[in-house]
């Protein structure tokens, strides 16, 4: 579950879920409408998840994930704590942001 408080989006876990492909989307993940509004994000873990690929190669029409920001040590902006682990296509390939 996701809080968000005062602009401020954090504890999302999304851990051990199959994403069945969506050729029609744009993305599975896309967390660049919420930082257009200059949101901060942090605390995010996304770990061992399966994306299916479909037809296209790439889950969705663009890929798994837009607008991640990878982890850093600075308490209150955006990427702090961030966790991206393990998260696979549906044939094992691990998937980078």
């Amino acid at each position: 579950m996701a809080f968000t408080v005062d602009d401020v989006t954090f504890n999302a876990n999304i851990d051990k879920n199959l994403f069945v492909a969506a050729p029609f989307a744009s993305y599975c993940i896309d967390l660049s409408t919420v930082a257009s509004k200059n949101n901060i994000m942090y605390q995010m873990v996304v770990t061992n998840n399966v994306f299916q690929r479909g037809a296209n190669g790439k889950f969705a029409t663009y890929g798994p994930v837009y607008g991640w920001e990878m982890s850093n040590n600075n308490p209150g902006t955006t990427g702090y704590g961030n966790v991206w682990s393990n998260n696979k296509w549906n044939e094992g390939t691990l998937i980078t942001p």
